[in-house]
């Protein structure tokens, strides 16, 4: 069992999903729409077709190419990279978060 505040992200691998934790990676025979269904109201989000992140782990963002967003998390080295509609759609995400 993983406590959702422990994962950074979720990452699509062909039939299955890698549940990033600080220590590991779990591999979960699931899609990414199962589980952004399971994570929906948790504070995560879809960046990319391949990635859902956990906001509250995210450290620092900074765009890159072709309006992407590049997403560093709290006490890992790894980094994320959101598709262009996704870095829109998560930079309104946050901008209503804090209104």
């Amino acid at each position: 069992m993983i406590d959702i505040n422990d994962i950074y992200y979720v990452k699509a691998d062909l039939d299955e999903v890698i549940i990033k934790i600080k220590e590991t990676d779990a591999y979960v025979r699931k899609k990414m729409q199962d589980m952004q269904e399971l994570l929906k109201g948790k504070n995560f989000f879809r960046i990319h077709r391949s990635y859902i992140v956990n906001v509250d782990k995210i450290k620092s963002m900074q765009s890159v190419e072709q309006s992407k967003l590049e997403i560093s998390f709290k006490d890992i080295d790894d980094i994320v990279t959101s598709s262009k509609d996704g870095a829109k759609e998560f930079r309104e995400y946050i901008e209503e978060r804090t209104l």
